[in-house]
C-alpha cells in the first residue's frame, strides 16, 4: 500500500477487522505481553535516573573508562600529573558512592595529610 492510499487503508482495516482468528490471537499476545509493560516497570530505570541523577551519570562514565581502558579506574597506582588527578577523581566518587559523604570526606583529609 504506498502512501496517502486512502482507499487501500480503509480495505486494509475492514479486512483485518473481519479476520477473527488474527483477533483472537493478536487478543492472547498482547494479554501475554502486557504485564511486562506495566508503569512501575516501564518507568523503573526512568525513576532510579532521577532519584541521583549525578551519581547514575557518574557511575556510568566510570563503567565506560574501565571498559575502554582494560583496567581498574579506581586504581591509585598510576603516576603523577593529569592521569593521577583523574584517578582521585574517581576515586572520589567510588566512595561517595560505597561509604558516603562523611565517611568520603574522612578518606580524602587522611589522603591530603599523607601526600602533602
Amino acid at each position: 500500500m504506498a502512501a496517502g492510499d486512502v482507499d487501500g487503508l480503509a480495505n486494509a482495516i475492514i479486512s483485518l477487522a473481519d479476520n477473527k482468528p488474527f483477533i483472537l490471537d493478536c487478543r492472547a499476545k498482547v494479554a501475554a505481553i502486557s504485564q511486562d509493560y506495566t508503569w512501575e516497570k516501564v518507568c523503573r530505570p526512568i525513576i532510579q535516573f532521577c532519584k541521583d541523577p549525578v551519581s547514575s551519570a557518574v557511575r556510568k562514565k566510570l563503567r565506560q573508562d574501565q571498559i575502554h581502558s582494560g583496567t581498574d579506574v579506581l586504581d591509585f597506582s598510576q603516576g603523577s600529573g593529569e592521569k593521577s588527578k583523574s584517578h582521585i577523581f574517581k576515586r572520589f566518587f567510588y566512595h561517595l558512592f560505597r561509604s558516603g559523604p562523611k565517611k568520603t570526606m574522612q578518606f580524602f583529609s587522611n589522603y591530603v595529610k599523607e601526600n602533602k
